[in-house]
């Protein structure tokens, strides 16, 4: 399932007001951004990347709570997974 396929599955079959049209893909960019600095961050530390070293980091946007929200989807997408409950994530192939 892509991120795309993740975020439209509870509108999929009704129709669905431009502004939400929106909203859904300012969201998919949203997530598509984390996961890019995911993988880079993955790539470059060699370890699993968390919610709080993400927020420390100079362009941080989002809290670490909202951090963890946006990880759990991704990892209910299959594009990252926590290898412990109290590690971070650690992209996948996919």
């Amino acid at each position: 399932m892509s991120v795309k396929e993740f975020v439209c599955a509870p509108t999929c079959g009704r129709q669905v007001s431009s502004f939400h049209r929106f909203v859904v893909m300012d969201f998919d960019q949203k997530l598509l951004a984390l996961l890019d600095v995911v993988i880079d961050n993955y790539i470059n530390k060699g370890e699993p990347v968390g919610s709080k070293f993400l927020h420390s980091l100079a362009d941080a946007e989002y809290a670490p709570s909202t951090l963890r929200k946006y990880l759990n989807m991704l990892e209910k997408a299959g594009m990252v997974y926590q290898p412990y409950n109290s590690s971070g994530r650690v992209p996948t192939v996919q």
